[in-house]
């Protein structure tokens, strides 16, 4: 599944872990699969079949499909879970919300979990929903600088951002002298 691939990162631990942890579950038509203002306990991935999300229990948010998963926002950043229920026959995997602190563990400060709540720290990204955050948190990745060691240059055309998860830095400006 395409989507897991923010988990892994490329560890073959994490896949190993991942493997023996999945399991798969069949929901009938109009059942439940997270209650509105509930604790997330699964990430859950859409193997056939559509879900249906709900803000109040009555209003439709939005309908997910295959290939697609949910739970992973409300699991990462503490969020109640909303009104889920099955659209229809379903299939899916759910992976437990023990698998993802193993995983969390396993990678340190690179986790998922860790990188989100930076992100709640930087004002610069309050305007975005928790689902934002995630998204912008899957593509991000983690690296090392050294003291004196170059990150950027002035006048370079810019093609990365850069957030200082911790440790300081120095920016120099030089002067034009005409």
């Amino acid at each position: 599944m395409g989507s897991m691939r923010w988990l892994t990162r490329g560890r073959r631990k994490a896949k190993e872990i991942i493997a023996k942890t999945l399991e798969k579950k069949s929901y009938s038509s109009d059942e439940v699969l997270m209650q509105k203002g509930g604790a997330a306990e699964h990430i859950y991935f859409i193997e056939e079949g559509t879900i249906e999300v709900f803000d109040d229990g009555e209003t439709l948010r939005k309908e997910l499909k295959r290939g697609e998963s949910f739970g992973a926002v409300e699991l990462l950043f503490g969020l109640p879970t909303s009104f889920t229920k099955a659209a229809g026959e379903a299939k899916v995997w759910r992976l437990p919300k023990e698998t993802m602190r193993k995983i969390s563990s396993l990678q340190g400060s690179k986790s998922m979990n860790s990188i989100c709540k930076f992100l709640n720290k930087v004002s610069l990204f309050n305007v975005l929903v928790p689902e934002e955050k995630f998204s912008l948190a899957k593509s991000m990745e983690q690296r090392t600088f050294y003291h004196g060691e170059e990150i950027v240059r002035e006048g370079d055309v810019g093609s990365e951002f850069f957030l200082i998860l911790n440790g300081r830095c120095n920016c120099y400006k030089k002067t034009l002298k005409v």
